[in-house]
């Protein structure tokens, strides 16, 4: 069986963040897993584009320690003076993230907030 997510995920792991928007764009998977998941990727590949504004606004609609843990990011890259502030909130995100439906994409971006 084939990854639907394959080249959503080729193209951001070659930094290919454009192609990655794209990708993801069209899918539509029905699974709310696989969809986080596709979702999570395109909102990294924003972040990489340097689109901070645009993934604070999208996501504050959005809830779940997945966007949570995204927001996070996005304030720490956009602001990095602010680092202190945004890590106390970290430990929160990672108790909600063990009971999200992807436990492990809460732990890798919280990781990547340190």
């Amino acid at each position: 069986m084939s990854d639907p997510l394959f080249m959503v995920k080729t193209a951001f792991y070659i930094g290919n963040y454009r192609q990655c928007v794209k990708e993801a764009q069209k899918l539509q998977m029905g699974d709310q897993s696989l969809d986080l998941e596709c979702d999570i990727l395109m909102y990294r590949a924003y972040l990489a584009e340097g689109k901070y504004n645009l993934v604070l606004g999208e996501i504050e609609s959005r809830s779940g320690p997945e966007f949570l843990a995204l927001v996070l990011l996005a304030k720490i890259m956009q602001n990095p003076s602010n680092k202190e502030a945004v890590i106390s909130e970290v430990g929160n995100v990672l108790n909600e993230g063990a009971a999200s439906l992807c436990p492990d994409i809460v732990a890798l971006l919280c990781a990547n907030v340190y």
